[in-house]
């Protein structure tokens, strides 16, 4: 791997799921410059500052427009962030979200298939990636077939 897509994925690692991560360590490798020239133009969003503006304004949805969630952000400004529920909801879920939302900007930039995108989108809602070994072995194997 070349020293830029170290350098690119030593500065992005942070944003993204540890599952993740590994995916898109490997797939770096294999992807083509066009599309690693796409992929240095992404704008990550930071889980750090979409914890803040949900603390700080999460009521009125300036959280959910960060992560690209404008109907749920619309909702919130609406109704007060759904009555301080939805607001006190992302006070603990907008890290994850955020994330989830950087692993599918990722991986679509990557050109990742739609088995591959459903299971990052699902890690932290099922657990299957934290509590099921089969699942992650079934991950690498999809990531195998995609590399090959």
């Amino acid at each position: 791997m070349t020293a830029d897509r170290i350098q690119w994925y030593a500065e992005n690692e942070k944003y993204f799921s540890q599952v993740c991560q590994k995916a898109i360590f490997s797939m770096l490798e294999d992807i083509d410059k066009e599309t690693f020239q796409k992929a240095k133009k992404l704008k990550f969003k930071d889980p750090g500052k979409a914890f803040m503006l949900s603390v700080l304004c999460g009521w009125l949805g300036i959280d959910r427009f960060y992560i690209k969630s404008p109907i749920v952000g619309l909702i919130k400004m609406g109704t007060l962030g759904g009555l301080f529920v939805l607001y006190i909801i992302d006070l603990y879920t907008i890290k994850k979200r955020t994330i989830k939302y950087n692993n599918k900007l990722a991986l679509k930039c990557f050109n990742a298939n739609d088995e591959v995108l459903w299971c990052f989108e699902n890690e932290d809602d099922q657990g299957i990636l934290e509590n099921n070994q089969k699942a992650a072995s079934t991950i690498n194997t999809i990531i195998n077939i995609i590399d090959n």
